[in-house]
């Protein structure tokens, strides 16, 4: 908790340096604005944040995990902006290199990934892949929480609260194991039907010809890649047959 804080903190003092718009002039909407809202975004951010972590401490005292999950996982926008900010700052790396590291889901990832006999690096590699681990995000057309699920396969999964990381990791990871069951372990088509969809898997026979299907396909084998020789432990049943990634 106290990492996130400063993390907060950095990213926030070079937000409050940002240079301040000439007088009269509108911030355009992704721009760094005046220096009076730098200021108020920076201490509702602080604010936010201090009201998070200290939701999260209430909650563990009491042994409500719950609600410990919620606060932990909640979300600021104003600390979301500075975090953006702070990230136009970050060094520049090649398209085809990521920085591996944990994340607060890797525990969560595992034990879904091993009741559902999944390759722990696979699963990972579908959530970066899918909404570079942000539990809130939700796609154009409509997919939502770390593993993109659509409503419908959320319903089907009796999910209750698809931003919640277990439900939603959970669910997702069913379906997965689902496509990889169907397609014989088969793991570029289980991932190829997981974006675009069992039917025009089985239509194609294969990958379809669709760009951003293809392209999900290689980011998603090669953070897998990434992710395996980080270590991480496969599941039992997570073994593509001769042939798939």
């Amino acid at each position: 908790m106290a990492g996130r804080r400063r993390e907060v903190v950095l990213l926030g003092a070079w937000f409050l340096i940002a240079p301040p718009l000439p007088e009269g002039k509108r911030p355009e909407p992704h721009a760094p604005v005046s220096s009076w809202t730098r200021v108020r975004s920076f201490d509702t951010a602080m604010h936010c944040e201090e009201t998070r972590l200290a939701s999260g401490a209430a909650a563990r005292a009491v042994k409500d995990l719950g609600a410990a999950e919620l606060a932990d996982m909640s979300r600021c926008l104003h600390a979301d902006r500075l975090r953006a900010m702070g990230a136009l700052l970050a060094v520049t790396r090649p398209a085809n290199v990521f920085r591996v590291a944990p994340t607060a889901y890797d525990a969560m990832i595992r034990e879904a990934a091993d009741r559902n006999e999944l390759e722990y690096a696979l699963v990972k590699a579908v959530i970066r892949a899918e909404s570079d681990f942000d539990h809130l995000a939700i796609s154009p057309k409509g997919a939502r929480g770390l593993m993109q699920l659509m409503p419908a396969t959320a319903a089907e999964h009796l999910v209750r609260n698809v931003f919640l990381p277990r439900e939603n990791i959970e669910a997702g990871c069913r379906h997965l194991r689902e496509l990889l069951d169907r397609y014989g372990f088969d793991v570029e088509r289980a991932v190829a039907a997981y974006n675009a969809g069992a039917r025009r898997v089985d239509e194609w026979g294969g990958v379809p010809p669709i760009p951003e299907t293809r392209e999900y396909l290689e980011r998603v084998l090669r953070y897998r890649v990434a992710y395996l020789r980080d270590g991480a432990r496969s599941g039992p049943g997570a073994r593509p047959r001769p042939g798939g990634s």
